[in-house]
């Protein structure tokens, strides 16, 4: 179970940070990777997300990940006015 635990398998398109005793170590990237259980751990990453729920409200939340995505990502940004000097 130890060994196990040492073993980390990162996909494509993903990346992971290893920090070693709370510093970073190295970057992991795409396969099979192995780290010292007690001494090496994935930093956990927060993103934050906002979405609308069932009464038209507006909540964020955060979630937590120990893995990066390489993906674009698009984001819906609200309008916003803008001032220039035309």
């Amino acid at each position: 179970m130890f060994a196990l635990s040492g073993l980390k398998i990162v996909q494509q398109s993903e990346t992971m940070v290893i920090e070693r005793l709370g510093k970073y170590s190295r970057t992991l990237h795409s396969g099979i990777s192995i780290i010292w259980p007690i001494i090496d751990k994935p930093r956990q990453i927060a993103s934050k997300y906002t979405f609308e729920d069932a009464y038209g409200g507006h909540r964020s939340m955060y979630r937590f990940k120990s893995r990066i995505d390489l993906r674009e990502t698009v984001y819906d940004f609200p309008k916003q006015n803008v001032i220039t000097k035309d």
